[in-house]
């Protein structure tokens, strides 16, 4: 399948630990930009390579400022992270494709949701769980189990904490 691309750029990178970077994207303000909680976008990266692009998951929920976040954890057997590592930076023009995807949430939601992933899996559910939140969606119960290898890689901790304490109907239960 063809995409097209469109030119973004990278105005924040976060180091999340040695393996995981998040990267904020900006759209042009006059490029219209929408998502869904949930729904991912292609990078198209010059690697040597038969595909080029690479699918990733929107980690931010909705907004209205054209920006958004991926989650993206480094695959030194691969080429595509290596690269992005290597020349994302502030201010870096990346292609981008159009938004994609139908994981998404169901109009209605009138029962728990229970929420499974592990590493950077997460970043769809974080998209999802942010948006039910921000948007004060009616909803029951929201459980977010996140497995991970070790303590140091539960991505978005403090923020689940935070969400856990200020939200009594969001439960979070990393798993190691």
């Amino acid at each position: 399948m063809a995409y097209q691309f469109s030119d973004a750029t990278v105005v924040n990178i976060i180091d999340e630990n040695e393996r995981v970077k998040r990267y904020f994207i900006k759209v042009p303000d006059e490029v219209p930009f929408s998502f869904k909680a949930g729904q991912f976008i292609m990078l198209d990266l010059p690697i040597a390579s038969k595909y080029t692009n690479r699918s990733y998951s929107i980690a931010s929920p909705p907004s209205d400022d054209n920006i958004f976040e991926l989650c993206i954890v480094l695959n030194d057997k691969g080429l595509g992270t290596p690269y992005i590592w290597e020349h994302y930076q502030i201010g870096t023009t990346v292609k981008i494709s159009k938004v994609l995807g139908k994981f998404q949430l169901p109009e209605t939601i009138d029962r728990d949701i229970c929420f499974i992933g592990t590493g950077t899996g997460v970043a769809p559910l974080r998209s999802q769980i942010l948006d039910i939140l921000n948007k004060g969606i009616p909803h029951r119960n929201l459980y977010l189990v996140f497995g991970n290898r070790w303590e140091k890689d539960i991505l978005y901790r403090k923020e689940m904490e935070g969400l856990q304490e200020k939200f009594p109907t969001c439960k979070f239960l990393p798993v190691l």
